[in-house]
Formats: structure tokens, sequence, C-alpha cells
């Protein structure tokens, strides 16, 4: 291969995406165009808070204004102006107090990838405040602060548990991603967000069983937050909430009356034995946790008695077993 003339795959999306923008600039109207004049005008005087009025940036102004006077930023990043556009097409874009900033020059300094964006969303207008004036060195300011996740919003409206609500509802988005369901993705804090205040009553019940199933247990062996995950997924699939409860209750023991190829006693061994290893690829993730704690489910309530260690990892291997209630009591033979 010529290593000189190769373009690696991000490079590859970066100009395929930078020549979209550039047609929707060769397209930009006049109207569109004259506004990019007023704002550099103003920009060029180098007066910070100079003009604080709103502007709204359509697809034309963002390309012009990312494509001719962007010269002094950081990387640009495709994949997150991408992001950022099917946001604004899926009608999930808020305002808020992040504006675009130029520096004292006239040049861009800041909000490229919301500037790109709007480029690539048609029919989309940004309605923002522009900061002029900036010194060149005070762009170190910028991103620097921690990220606001969904909870920390969500605590400040005075919700309970809102970053174990978060967490229950993004490993379920997860694991639903891979099961095939790519609608159940959670991309930004906003939809994360709206699904926590969506399924609130669910995760409450949800977070109750998993916190009832632990109750006057030394060491249960599921960690609330897996507990609760479970929980929330059977209830959002069909099962009746006291069979999840009744099943999570006995999970948490790690114990078994029926012998030690029981499916829970198995499942509850193969968990606790992973998170005994040192080594990385010998643990279990988070979703393969949960993938285990359902299938044993599943077919405990599809009448399966007993399995072995095998039979229940080659079930998380590769394929995530389904979460939907499977009925009770089909009386499947015991696997051998």
């Amino acid at each position: 291969m010529d290593t000189e003339t190769s373009i690696s795959p991000k490079q590859n999306l970066a100009n395929e995406v930078r020549t979209k923008i550039a047609a929707v600039a060769a397209a930009a109207t006049d109207d569109e165009r004259k506004t990019v004049k007023d704002i550099l005008a103003l920009a060029a005087k180098g007066q910070y808070g100079a003009g604080p009025k709103p502007y709204n940036i359509t697809a034309g102004i963002g390309a012009v204004l990312f494509l001719e006077h962007n010269p002094h930023n950081r990387d640009w990043d495709p994949k997150w102006s991408l992001e950022l556009s099917r946001r604004q097409r899926a009608g999930i874009w808020r305002l808020n107090n992040e504006c675009p900033g130029f520096y004292k020059d006239g040049k861009l300094a800041d909000a490229q990838h919301r500037f790109a964006a709007t480029a690539l969303s048609s029919g989309f207008a940004w309605t923002t405040v522009i900061i002029f004036g900036m010194e060149r060195n005070s762009i170190t300011t910028v991103d620097a602060g921690r990220r606001r996740d969904a909870a920390s919003a969500l605590k400040m409206d005075g919700m309970r548990d809102p970053k174990l609500k978060q967490t229950v509802i993004k490993t379920a988005a997860s694991y639903l991603v891979k099961l095939g369901h790519e609608s159940a993705a959670l991309r930004s804090e906003v939809e994360i967000s709206d699904a926590i205040q969506g399924n609130h009553g669910v995760l409450e019940v949800a977070i109750s069983i998993a916190e009832t199933s632990e109750q006057n247990l030394v060491n249960p062996v599921l960690k609330t937050s897996i507990a609760a995950t479970v929980a929330y997924l059977g209830l959002t699939h069909g099962w009746p909430e006291q069979r999840v409860r009744e099943k999570l209750a006995l999970f948490q023991t790690g114990q078994s009356n029926a012998g030690e190829q029981e499916p829970f006693f198995l499942a509850g061994k193969i968990i606790e034995n992973a998170r005994a290893k040192s080594g990385a690829q010998e643990k279990l993730s988070t979703i393969k946790e949960v993938a285990l704690v359902m299938h044993a489910m599943r077919i405990t309530t599809q009448g399966v008695r007993a399995t072995t260690k095998k039979q229940m990892l080659a079930a998380i291997k590769s394929d995530l077993p389904k979460v939907d209630y499977p009925g009770e009591e089909l009386l499947l033979e015991a696997a051998e």
C-alpha cells in the first residue's frame, strides 16, 4: 500500500463531511452572506460583549463561518458535528448559555462543531447570541469545566436517586442496542434525561425491587444497579412484577436447594468468581452480568432446573439473551 497517499477512515469521513458543507456554503443566499458579513464586521471591532443580539444561524451561514473564517481552532471531529446535526434534526436540540465566540481579530474561536452541524441540518435555524472580543489565550478556559450529565440536572429538579436511575436507563439501553434494537440508543444527555423522566414510575419500581432483594443479606450476589437494571428490563418487557421480585430475591441469596447445577446458583457463582479475577479479560462486563441473570430468569421460568457452567457461559458469549417474558413452565427438558 502506498502510505503517502493512503487515507485513514477518519480522514475520509472528514473529507466527505467537509465536501457536503462546502456544497451548502456554495449555495448560501445573498441574505446569508450578508449576515455573515455583519457578524464579521462586529467581530473585527474586537470589543468584548459588543452587539449582544441573537442571530438566526441557518445552514448557509453555518457553512460559510465554518469553512471560511475558522483558522485558529482545535481539531475538528466530523463525528461530533454529525451527532449534533442528528440532534438538531431530531428536535432534541436545546438552547443554553454556551454561545459562539470570536477572537479580537475577527476569527472564529468557539462553536465550529455547532456551525458545521447546522450546515448539515437543512431547514434548521440555530438562534444564538455571539460573543466577540475574546483574547487568544482565553480559549484555554473554554470546555475546561466538568461535564454536566443528565443526573446532575435531574438532581437540581429534586429527583430522588438520579445517578442510579441514569445508570439503569443507560445500561438497559446499551443492552437493547446490542440485541439489535437501534432505536433504544441514547446518544445525548437530553435523550437520557427524557428517558428517565418518561419511565420514572417503572424505574422507581425497579429500584424498589432491587433494594428489597438485598435486604437482610450480608453479601447479595448483585450490585443494586445490576439488579435494578434486570428488574427494569423485565418490567418493560412483559414480566409480571411479582415474578421479577421472586426471581431476583432468590438469585441474590447465591444459594440453591436444588443442587449445584441449578441455573441461579451457577450464574451467581460465575459472577462472583469473575469479580475475583485479576485479569480484565476474565471479568464480566456489566452487560454480561445482566445477560447472565436474564438468561437464568428466562430458563427457570420455562422449567429448566439444571444446566452447566459451560452452557450458561455459551448463552452470553456472542448473542445476548432476550429480555421478553417467555411464559410460565413450558416444561423444557433440563439441560444435560
